[in-house]
């Protein structure tokens, strides 16, 4: 058959009901036996047909009427029929929404779909923090206000085939929902169907369980066939929906005779708790949505038996009324075969496998599946473009639907279905297009570049900066810092503490011709804490680190002064440096991360190589609170002792950590662990000069020091740090120098004048140079953080499929604050169960996804919690969630990952051995940061 195109018809009419006209019938025959059943309440048929009555006299005195589209919200209860009813009763179509979905989701299908008003369930309305978004969108109508006895509705239509039953919303290819609209006569002659061809299997009437959502439509297609069969439609609880031991309870309990479901849920069922047993009263399986392997209905039949439930394979779109094709699985067919049928068209519906130019395919050769008769649909609600992609007419003027999906028939006659011939994707019975959770993907962003910013009077922060907020012109830090300003300056010491500090520091080492080791950058703090060094007795070795960017006047001015006063000198540099750049700029938007683990490790190999047991640094207050000090307080420990044992701590999983910036670095392990064995100590912690004084102490004391001329405001060594702050503000959205300043502004060393002009983006000229050297484009935050994004289903450490998302983007990503951003727009079941972060995505030859080259979903992944664990692992889950202020934490998830970094980890360190009473080894701990891993740690 050749396909021409198909024009929609988009225009509401409605019909004299068939649909209703049956059920009529039924409630005429079964008035008392059961209808629908609930958890909280249950209907007859007498009582839903007086319910839906009463709710269509609502409706109509609304001016709901013929050609009009109206929304139900409802919880998992009987209200659902009730509502679907009401609106055929009033010759309206309906639409289903979820009250799980991201409140934004419903309210584009509410504005793009032209409803105006909603049914929803009391429960819904309660529960919602949106129902004010919604009653600005919507009139909303209560459904059980109206579940009294009402008269039959008198709604005047004409009969015509084309009336629209519902419309019911699917993932769309352009990133947005798109509404398939159906019509009542392929819905009932989906009904009639099943009960000729199916459920004669099963002697009537019987008890039917509804499991799927009610915004999926094989929830119709249950809600239906029960009910204008006269059978018993029991809803199956939200919580029990993918519980295989629940689900399994439910069905035995309440002796369910038909279920509906997806290959998920043989499996979930066929791997219940054994004390269940292994039997099952369901007779009848109704199983379909996504891909049946001979594995699963293997599992199935091994726990329950091939003999004792009957499953069927059924096969459709949500555009051609839910199912247009049905095969009774057999277990010898299986084995014979190798796969499992989707089997021969329902009556009334035709089912084609076609090649490009329209026509048939020969045995064997795959095609497009084709849908043609009564069950074809009308096309997507207000998307002609997209409708006349979709929906053509055959040559006996029939509607035709391209379903997408590759099929072919077998030597045997068999039709089976090979997957897509696009990218849309299939999960637990969802079609999901992949399009959608890709443009969700890239939507992310660290903030709201459109938000007000208030700035704090009296220090350089501003709401831009994350966790800050501005009330009567003082900051959220600045008024912390008010309430615990005691407990912060007893952590600032004296010089005689100094003294006593490296006094007891000499004790401990034997023999060595210095007393510490200077970081000495060239730069007007680190020049200062040199010359104090040499005023107080001290012999002190330095040590310079060539990033490669060192300003050529600190670099003169570190020759001269050393020179001068016979200190002795070390420069050493890294020769793959740039790599380090790139990947600090990646993962943290700044170039000083990459730049200070290279500088610690190999400072830390020369102190020991030189019997140095104390490595001396110049980062001023500032700097100190705002990089090491602030997590501390904020956890409420204020003692200096044990702030310093937990910096130790902190400095050790700093350089133990197993990342690409320790890979870019290149240093071994060995090196990584000889930071315990030495003393750090920061000068400005015992020194209460401000950045003024310093500069006056240079002026007067050397004038050999001059002050680089060749860098930015927030460097007086480094050209490459203008590099820094400029992608910083742009990936991040604010200065990463406005907090370290703002604290020497508290701590009284810094006045704000001076820091703003600090802070100003006078960044140097070479920037572009220099990226382009290091080879780093910096991602712009209006481009949102993810550059690159695809979705694809995957198969989990288990065998089981699972949606996963995969990402490129130029600076870290907290999974956890990304899962977070998904769910505002994504409902639930597109949300992918892992996240992974790649560095680029493959292309294959033809230029398409390398799905073999990605990572496998498996540790490092954010996940969705799943898996249990031990008593001992659920110990750990519960204080890593408190320390990251998750809910949701896999076994094997990377801690840093998830927004971890050392200072987080040296609370969780403490938390650790205050609930197990033990000691962890930081290195072991840290080096594999999962739960699993820490549990076996603490085990052994």
């Amino acid at each position: 058959m050749s396909i021409q195109r198909f024009k929609a018809h988009l225009t509401f009419t409605a019909a004299r009901s068939a649909i209703l006209d049956q059920f009529s019938a039924t409630v005429a025959e079964a008035s008392e036996r059961p209808a629908v059943l609930g958890t909280d309440y249950s209907l007859s048929y007498g009582e839903l047909n007086s319910a839906s009555d009463a709710l269509a006299e609502r409706l109509l005195d609304l001016g709901v009427g013929q050609g009009a589209l109206v929304s139900v919200m409802s919880d998992r209860s009987p209200d659902v029929a009730v509502a679907y009813l009401a609106v055929l009763k009033s010759g309206a179509a309906f639409l289903p929404l979820s009250k799980e979905a991201p409140v934004q989701r419903n309210l584009l299908i509410l504005r793009e779909s032209g409803v105006g008003v909603v049914l929803a369930s009391a429960s819904v309305l309660s529960s919602s923090d949106a129902s004010s978004d919604y009653l600005e969108a919507a009139h909303i109508v209560d459904i059980g206000t109206h579940s009294g006895v009402g008269r039959p509705p008198v709604v005047d239509c004409v009969a015509t085939p084309e009336a629209v039953g519902y419309v019911i919303h699917t993932s769309g290819s352009t990133g947005e929902p798109k509404g398939a609209i159906n019509t009542e006569l392929a819905l009932l002659n989906l009904v009639n169907g099943l009960a000729a061809e199916i459920y004669p299997q099963a002697a009537g009437p019987l008890k039917v369980a509804l499991v799927a959502p009610f915004v999926f439509d094989p929830s119709i297609q249950q809600i239906f066939g029960a009910l204008l069969q006269g059978h018993s439609l029991h809803i199956v609880p939200e919580a029990v929906r993918f519980d295989g031991g629940a689900l399994l309870a439910f069905l035995n309990t309440n002796k369910i005779d038909v279920v509906d479901g997806t290959p998920t849920h043989l499996r979930l069922l066929a791997n219940a708790p054994i004390s269940l047993g292994n039997r099952l009263w369901s007779k009848l399986l109704l199983i379909g949505g996504e891909a049946m392997t001979p594995e699963v209905v293997r599992t199935f039949w091994a726990r329950f038996g091939d003999d004792a439930v009957s499953i069927v394979n059924l096969y459709g779109t949500a555009e051609c009324s839910v199912d247009s094709t049905f095969h009774f699985v057999d277990p010898v067919e299986v084995d014979r075969l190798g796969f499992v049928p989707i089997g021969h068209a329902l009556p009334g519906v035709g089912v084609n496998v076609l090649n490009d130019d329209g026509e048939p395919v020969t045995t064997g050769e795959i095609g497009e599946i084709v849908i043609t008769g009564v069950g074809v649909g009308l096309g997507y609600l207000g998307q002609p473009i997209a409708t006349r992609q979709r929906f053509r007419t055959g040559d006996a003027g029939q509607a035709a639907y391209l379903t997408g999906d590759l099929g072919c028939v077998d030597a045997s006659g068999y039709l089976r279905c090979l997957g897509r011939r696009d990218r849309q994707l299939k999960v637990r019975g969802a079609r999901i297009e992949p399009a959608e959770i890709e443009l969700a993907l890239r939507s992310f962003r660290l903030q709201d570049a459109n938000s007000t910013i208030a700035q704090c009077e009296r220090c350089l922060l501003d709401t831009r900066h994350p966790g800050v907020t501005v009330t009567d012109g003082l900051c959220s830090v600045c008024a912390q810092f008010d309430s615990h300003r005691h407990a912060i300056d007893s952590y600032f010491g004296e010089e005689k503490d100094f003294k006593n500090l490296i006094e007891a520091a000499q004790t401990e080492r034997h023999g060595g011709e210095h007393d510490c080791l200077l970081l000495y950058s060239g730069g007007k703090d680190s020049s200062y804490v040199l010359l104090r060094l040499l005023e107080l007795g001290y012999r002190v070795a330095t040590f310079t680190f060539d990033n490669g960017y060192i300003s050529s006047m600190a670099l003169e001015n570190i020759e001269r002064t050393t020179r001068a006063y016979g200190v002795a000198h070390t420069t050493a540099t890294l020769a793959q440096m740039k790599q380090v750049f790139a990947e600090s700029l990646r993962h943290e938007s700044t170039v000083c991360g990459g730049c200070f683990r290279a500088l610690t490790q190999l400072s830390t190999h020369l102190a020991r190589q030189r019997g140095i047991n104390v490595v001396i640094t110049g980062l001023s207050r500032g700097q100190i609170f705002e990089t090491k000090l602030k997590r501390i307080f904020d956890q409420g420990v204020f003692d200096p002792d044990e702030i310093d044992r937990r910096l130790d701590t902190h400095r050790q999983i700093f350089n133990v950590r197993d990342d690409p910036i320790a890979s870019a670095v290149g240093l071994n392990e060995v090196l990584a662990r000889q930071t315990d064995q030495i003393h750090y100590v920061d000068f400005f912690r015992y020194d209460p000069a401000s950045s003024t004084e310093v500069r006056r102490y240079l002026a007067t004391r050397d004038a050999r020091w001059k002050s680089p001329k060749d860098t930015g405001f927030c460097s007086t060594n480094c050209r490459i740090n203008d590099v820094g702050i400029h992608v910083h503000h742009l990936e991040k959205g604010y200065h990463n120098y406005a907090a370290p300043l703002s604290w020497d502004i508290r701590l009284g060393v810094a006045s704000r004048q001076d820091s703003r002009e600090e802070v100003a983006l006078n960044v140097s000229d070479n920037i572009q140079s220099i990226l382009s050297e290091i080879g780093y484009t910096p991602r712009d935050l209006s481009r949102g953080v993810i550059q690159e994004a695809v979705a694809l289903v995957r198969e989990s450490d288990i065998g089981q499929p699972v949606l996963c998302g995969y990402f490129v983007s130029s600076g870290r990503v907290n999974l956890a604050e990304l899962r977070d951003h998904l769910a505002t727009v994504l409902p639930d079941y597109m949300i992918p169960k892992y996240l992974i972060r790649v560095d680029t995505l493959p292309l294959n030859a033809s230029g398409k996804i390398d799905v073999a080259k990605l990572p496998p979903p498996l540790v490092g992944s954010y996940r969705r919690s799943s898996e249990e664990g031990s008593v001992f692992e659920g110990r750990l889950r519960k204080l890593w969630g408190e320390v990251l202020g998750l809910d949701t934490i896999e076994l094997d998830d990377n801690f840093f990952d998830l927004g971890g970094d050392s200072l987080l980890a040296t609370i969780l360190v403490s938390l650790i051995e205050a609930e197990f009473g033990k000691s962890t080894s930081i290195m072991e701990a840290f080096h594999q940061p999962t739960i699993r891993e820490m549990a076996r740690l603490l085990s052994t």
